[in-house]
Formats: C-alpha cells, structure tokens, sequence
C-alpha cells in the first residue's frame, strides 16, 4: 500500500510540471503577463504539494497501524476483524458508527457525514464487501447496517 502511495506522489509530480508547461504556454499564446502566469503555477503548486502531504500523512498513519499490529503479534489470516479495523480510514469508521444506531439508507449516511454521494457510496460499497456491512437488496434505496464483523472491528478499534 505504501508503494501505490509514492508512486501516486511522483505521478502527482509529473502531473504538475506538465500541468505547469500547460499554463504557461496557454498563458503566452493569450498574452499572458508573467504575474498572471507565476500565480497560476502558484496556485497549481501549492495543490500539489497539499495532495502530496496527505499521501504522505496516509504513509505514515499506515506504517503506524502496521507497527501496532505487528507489536500484537497479529498476522495475516489471524484475527481478520482487527486487520480490517485498522485498515479502516477516517470516513468508513465514521460510517460504522452511524450504523450502529441502526439501519441508514445511502442518502442518509450522506447528510451525516456530509460528503459527496459518490464517495459514501464508495465507502459503502468497500465496508459491504469486506463484510462489515450488509445491505438490503430487496428494497430501494438500500439499507445499510453493520453486521457481527462490523461491530467487532468497531471494538477494535483504539
């Protein structure tokens, strides 16, 4: 996981100085002043580097979850409740905890937490098939609801 990230990050890299060249000669072929042009680039930058510190942060809250795990002596195939308890991010603990007070429909997780639809619906999708949630099928919208595995990883969560 922690590899996908670095390459993420240089792929980011890549994607600015190109993105960069763009603006610049977008800029020129419009007359562009050079302020208008070194803003840009600051602006795209500064993006850049945002999305590259979070990865980073990601990296680092990764290795700290795997320093605990492997500090409990957990390893793969054991205890599969806690692997995926801490593998869990921001968002989908969140969720889970909006579940367990019952069942939620899509929308509903979305005005909670107060994300884009196509994010929750993201994580909904990840929790249901790690088995963390269920969902009802027979009915529209789906329900959510946390299953046995759910409420474990809950527990185990620090």
């Amino acid at each position: 996981m922690i590899e996908e990230l670095v390459i993420v990050a240089v792929i980011l890299s890549v994607a600015s100085i190109v993105l960069s060249l763009k603006v610049m000669s977008d800029l020129k072929k419009v007359g562009g002043s050079e302020e208008r042009l070194r803003a840009s680039l600051e602006r795209e930058f500064l993006e850049v580097d945002r999305r590259i510190s979070d990865l980073m942060r990601m990296c680092m809250d990764h290795d700290v979850r795997l320093g605990i795990m492997e500090s409990k002596g957990v390893e793969k195939g054991v205890a599969k409740s806690e692997v995926e308890a801490t593998s869990l991010n921001e968002t989908e603990i969140r969720i889970l905890k909006l579940l367990k007070g019952g069942e939620m429909t899509a929308k509903m997780v979305i005005k909670s937490l107060g994300k884009s639809r196509e994010h929750t619906s993201r994580m909904l999708k990840g929790l249901y098939d790690k088995g963390l949630v269920t969902r009802d099928e027979g009915r529209r919208p789906y329900r959510y609801r946390l299953t046995e595995a759910g409420l474990e990883a809950l527990k185990a969560l620090p």
